[in-house]
């Protein structure tokens, strides 16, 4: 199950790499604080996932052609996007797999230790072997 756990992390490090390339193209004549490098807009992107700050930097990105009202659409795409690609769905997905091989380990351990518990029950009833050997290869 490590393996699903991994892989799962590197597609939402793939995910977050292709955002911030995006939001570097849009952005970072707007925005070099954020979206200047390659390396900020990953870690402005990584900031975003934890949904703290969004705020400050859509202000920061938004087209200064657009009044304090008014919604610029790449910004709001690229936004809305992100926190529903990454945050919702990603990050949902990571979390229940780590919470699935967690479960699956400790489901593990129980069988293992209910063998074990069997085990010393054979040997304490005057049984020098376990008769059923095989049921290691169970656990």
């Amino acid at each position: 199950s490590l393996p699903i756990v991994f892989n799962a992390f590197v597609l939402l490090w793939l995910v977050a790499m292709i955002y911030a390339v995006v939001g570097q193209n849009l952005f970072s004549f707007r925005s070099p604080k954020y979206f200047g490098q390659f390396d900020m807009a990953l870690y402005s992107v990584f900031g975003l996932f934890t949904v703290g700050g969004w705020l400050e930097v859509a202000h920061a990105v938004k087209d200064p052609a657009y009044g304090p009202g008014d919604v610029d659409p790449n910004v709001a795409l690229y936004f809305v996007s992100l926190v529903l690609i990454c945050v919702w769905i990603l990050v949902q997905v990571v979390s229940a797999l780590l919470v699935d091989s967690f479960t699956q380990a400790c489901r593990h351990e129980e069988r293992r230790a209910l063998v074990d518990d069997e085990e010393q029950r054979m040997r304490k009833r005057g049984f020098t072997k376990v008769p059923f050997p095989s049921i290691r290869l169970l656990v």
